[in-house]
Order: C-alpha cells, then structure tokens, then sequence
C-alpha cells in the first residue's frame, strides 16, 4: 500500500453549534449527525464534540484542544493543536489527532506507531486565501507522525506513510 493522496469537496452537514467567547478564549460544543474529516467519515453516527481554544491578543498564534464521542461510543477522540497566522490570508498549524477509539488505557502522548497502543498521528497543515468577493482558500497537510503506516512489501516493516490532503475551497 502506498501513500494516500486524498481530493476532496466538502458539503455541509447538519450541525448544531453553541459557543461561548471572552476576549481570548472560545469555548464551543456541536452536536454532529456524523463526522467527517479530510474528506472520510470518522464516525457515520450521531456525535457531540467540544474546543477550546485560546488567541493571542494579535491573533496569530492560536492554542487549542479538541474532543469528540459518538452517542453510541464507538468514537472517541481527543485533539490538540497550535496555528500561527503570518497574515489574514496565510497560516501555518500543528495538529495531534488522537482517535483513541478502539484502545483501552490511552496515553496521549504516546508516538508509535503501533495501533494497540495509540491513535496519535501528527499533521503539518498550510493554509492560504485569496482575496476578493469569491475568495479561493488552498489548504494543504502531510502527516508526519504516528500511525500513519504503511507495510513494506521489500522488507516487511512498517513504514510512516506521510499521507496528503489537499482541499480547495469557496464560500457559496
């Protein structure tokens, strides 16, 4: 199996969204009717998941965490990340997804590459947007860490696969 190039369109689904804002941290929950995550449905259920997030007062950096449960338990995930915003139109993040979902005693902080033990992967994101009054946004990611691997054939060991998103995208 080689690495995944994965094109995507996204539409909307259903959700329902409450947030709570200060001056520096956003607090939100959403209840899903299922999820969708560059493109592949993580959980085809119902859902609920929560962030927060902290901005600088410039808002260029933004730290965050992110969790989310299927009503029925089969998923579950815990997320954390930070972003740095160069411009209005152009930024950069670092993103752990942590799909814990099959795993009994979870470590978040566990790297390998070994799925019994952890649903770690890092992702590498670059975001950019052009102005005007259809702006184009290019997103691209790799991910660089964790269980994302693939067998190889010639020596028989895993390997990190460095999988890649890319997302075109524009507001209707």
């Amino acid at each position: 199996m080689k690495a995944k190039h994965v094109l995507t369109l996204t539409a909307a689904i259903a959700t329902y969204s409450s947030q709570v804002h200060s001056n520096d941290f956003n607090l939100g929950l959403e209840f899903k009717t299922n999820h969708l995550w560059h493109g592949s449905i993580v959980t085809p259920g119902p859902m609920v998941a929560g962030e927060l997030t902290y901005k600088t007062a410039d808002n260029k950096i933004t730290l965050g965490l992110w969790g989310g449960t299927s009503f029925d338990g089969e998923y579950q995930e815990f997320t954390y990340f930070a972003s740095y915003k160069f411009s209005k139109q152009l930024f950069i993040e670092i993103v752990n997804h942590g799909n814990h979902s099959s795993i009994n005693n979870v470590d978040i902080f566990d790297y390998s590459s070994d799925p019994d033990k952890t649903g770690n992967f890092i992702d590498v994101g670059l975001g950019y947007t052009f102005a005007g009054e259809m702006p184009l946004s290019l997103y691209y990611s790799v991910i660089v860490q964790g269980i994302d691997t693939y067998l190889d054939e010639s020596s028989g060991k895993n390997k990190q696969a460095y999988t890649n998103y890319l997302e075109a995208s524009m507001p209707v």
